[in-house]
């Protein structure tokens, strides 16, 4: 049990890590921060599977 949990957790946290500086990358896109986001990023935004995360 104690193994399992010590896996979990580090596969959670390896998965996290990169997903937050994604998260982050996508704010900025999403915010305009970046620039304006044109026709084709709007259109990848609303695209099944690729709603950026809350």
């Amino acid at each position: 049990n104690r193994l399992k949990d010590e896996f979990l957790s580090t596969v959670s946290h390896e998965l996290r890590t990169p997903l937050t500086s994604i998260r982050g990358a996508v704010g900025i896109i999403a915010d305009g921060v970046a620039g304006e986001v044109g026709p084709k990023q709007q259109q990848f935004w609303k695209s099944p599977g690729t709603t950026p995360i809350a």
